[in-house]
């Protein structure tokens, strides 16, 4: 039963830091620097098991004065265990690139409170992270490390530059990506096999998507990503020793403040 909080947002699931900017540099303003694809959006999502609703899970990609923050929020409840998690990264882009600047994991749930964080300094080339009551670490920082919320920013860019044109997407056979990722004191690689995904019906409509997954060990984390929304999820699916964990289904989308997609 606790398996399903434990697992579920770690599929998906505030920290704010100000970053000094050297004063003899000229700095574009955030918006012009970001590719089109990086849009600030808010999306809801409904999380299920066996076909019944357990919880939600909101998300939240915003601009800040000189960085972005990637915000996730979830709320499940299963009979008289409750459980909310709020996990965050803030980056910036430069030269084409996500650049992770900190990472936090809040768990507040009946059995007990975790929070994890993690600081990128680019300077001295580290890592520093902390875990509550386990410590603290340091880990060698280098270009392409990413952290278990800012690697799913990565395979968004990964298709988006694979694909630049989305109504000519085809798969003579699954691709394959690898991403050095940053979680609870080391560094490891997350492999990811990429293929053409079903058509997925939610309250909002069909969805033509690109599905990703990861296994590890027993377990098997599917997304599928909308094709027509820069690769939002608009869908994840858990699974350990071939069962259901959990599944995410996408209920509100809106992109930019401007475009609203929504349940009626």
């Amino acid at each position: 039963m606790r398996k399903l909080f434990y697992l579920l947002i770690l599929a998906t699931l505030p920290m704010t830091s100000i970053f000094a900017q050297d004063q003899n540099k000229i700095v574009l303003p955030l918006s012009k620097q970001a590719p089109n694809w990086l849009k600030p959006y808010q999306a809801k999502y409904h999380v299920y098991r066996g076909g019944d609703k357990k919880g939600s899970v909101k998300r939240l990609l915003a601009q800040k004065n000189d960085h972005w923050e990637l915000y996730t929020q979830s709320k499940l409840s299963l009979f008289f265990f409750s459980d909310k998690r709020t996990e965050t990264t803030t980056f910036t882009f430069k030269q084409r690139k996500i650049i992770p600047l900190s990472y936090s994991y809040d768990v507040d749930n009946s059995f007990t409170h975790k929070r994890t964080t993690e600081f990128f300094d680019w300077d001295l080339k580290i890592i520093k992270g902390r875990r509550l009551q386990k410590g603290s670490w340091q880990l060698p920082l280098k270009k392409g490390i990413s952290n278990p919320l800012s690697n799913q920013l990565l395979i968004r860019q990964y298709l988006i530059n694979k694909f630049p044109e989305t109504d000519k997407i085809k798969f003579s056979s699954p691709l394959k990506l690898t991403l050095q990722v940053s979680s609870k004191g080391k560094i490891s690689s997350w492999d990811y096999q990429i293929k053409k995904g079903e058509k997925i019906h939610t309250n909002l409509g069909e969805f033509e998507t690109v599905k990703v997954i990861r296994s590890h060990g027993s377990r098997r984390t599917l997304f599928w990503l909308s094709i027509s929304h820069q690769f939002i999820p608009v869908k994840i699916y858990l699974e350990k020793n071939g069962k259901e964990q959990g599944t995410m289904v996408l209920a509100k989308l809106k992109i930019n403040q401007k475009q609203t997609i929504s349940a009626l």
